[in-house]
């Protein structure tokens, strides 16, 4: 072992290393999804849809009303983009609105 070796590295490099080790950056990913849901909405929407879960590319949210359900529907592309976006690679595909 070598002295770059016992140098202390931070933990989030730490943590890092060991969800890539273990193949976890998807699903960490995944799991993610609903806090950055009022991110990407904003307030209003998101006081009025939540997200429900996550399902082999499927984002699954419930709404209170058909209002906002067709609003939601109008911003879809935009709204899985973005999250894609903030996710850091395409893990969404669809978005179900119940």
């Amino acid at each position: 072992m070598n002295n770059k070796d016992r140098e202390p590295k931070p933990i989030s490099k730490v943590f890092l290393e060991f969800v890539e080790s273990r193949n976890l950056t998807e699903r960490l990913a995944e799991s993610s999804i609903p806090l950055h849901w009022k991110e990407v909405v904003g307030d209003v929407i998101s006081s009025k849809a939540k997200v429900k879960k996550f399902e082999e590319g499927k984002l699954y949210i419930t709404t209170k009303s058909s209002t906002w359900k067709a609003e939601i529907l109008l911003r879809k592309e935009t709204i899985i983009f973005n999250l894609n976006k903030i996710l850091g690679k395409e893990i969404i595909k669809e978005l179900v609105i119940k």
